[in-house]
């Protein structure tokens, strides 16, 4: 009757093996940023967009597109600009979205659900259509990494998908304002972000907790690789690694999200794998019905 048959809302992948994936396009000039935009927020919703120096639009809709139809759109305001190098990280605020990826009568059933979600603790409660620009901007994956970072012998570890590369010097990474993490990452100056392979997808959502942690001396992990230059704890069942230093300054804040600028210092490659990522539920329900068959990892 609700049209979604999943159990969780986000639903983890490995996302080499996701095969046809929705193309994401800025609707008035057909510019497809499928692969170097980043969602940096959720309340508000908040997308990055690198681009050229020179290229700037205040306002712009992305569609999500799948052989050629939109299945969702936002439209979306600029409300800042970080220079990187030769790039400008454009970021915009969304305004309203629509889609089609599950029947109205479903999503008000749904939106019971969602409420009750909400009221756990620790989770945001979103509403009314912000909710829609969030399940839209889920519709394609979002890899989910993970942060460590700390000094002196104390360290925490955590996983974060509200990130993405700017371009060879730049990384950004956003963090909730209220969070222990993020001053953590603050104090330190530096962390390390670990790409990690599907297969460690319990592990990597169980240290959601890590965002309200405190630090704890690094015998308190287990297995512990350290990384080249920064000697931070390297994720397990990470396949790769960048080590990262913060810009003071560089990021900005926006609704419950302080967005954080770094300086790719190091890249370290240590093995094949697949990177975690995470979908919302009403787009597998939307390929499912379309037979598109996706391996789903259940937690």
């Amino acid at each position: 009757m609700l049209g979604v048959s999943f159990p969780q809302e986000y639903l983890c992948l490995a996302k080499d093996m996701y095969v046809h994936p929705f193309k994401v396009e800025i609707e008035a000039v057909k510019l497809d940023v499928s692969e170097n935009h980043m969602m940096l927020g959720y309340s508000p919703l908040i997308i990055g967009i690198p681009m050229p120096l020179g290229n700037n639009f205040e306002k712009i809709t992305l569609n999500f597109l799948f052989e050629g139809k939109a299945l969702a759109s936002i439209n979306m305001n600029q409300i800042h600009q970080v220079k990187a190098g030769n790039s400008i990280l454009h970021v915009y605020e969304g305004v309203r979205a629509k889609h089609e990826f599950v029947p109205m009568f479903s999503r008000l059933l749904l939106g019971a659900r969602g409420y009750l979600r909400s009221l756990r603790k620790g989770n945001i409660r979103l509403t009314g259509n912000i909710y829609d620009q969030v399940r839209s901007a889920y519709s394609v994956p979002r890899e989910i990494s993970i942060v460590t970072t700390g000094s002196n012998g104390f360290y925490n570890i955590f996983p974060t998908d509200l990130h993405g590369r700017i371009n060879e010097e730049y990384y950004a990474d956003s963090l909730r304002i209220s969070g222990k993490a993020g001053k953590q990452v603050e104090d330190s100056g530096h962390m390390i972000l670990s790409r990690i392979d599907a297969s460690y997808y319990k592990q990597s959502y169980s240290l959601g907790k890590n965002h309200m942690a405190d630090l704890k001396p690094v015998s308190g992990y287990e297995n512990i690789q350290l990384s080249e230059q920064l000697s931070l704890p390297v994720a397990t069942g990470a396949i790769s690694y960048l080590e990262l230093e913060r810009i003071a300054g560089a990021g900005f804040d926006k609704g419950v999200h302080r967005v954080h600028i770094f300086r790719i210092i190091n890249e370290k490659f240590l093995k094949n794998g697949s990177p975690l990522a995470h979908i919302h539920n009403y787009t597998a329900a939307w390929r499912e019905n379309h037979g598109i068959k996706t391996d789903y990892l259940f937690r």
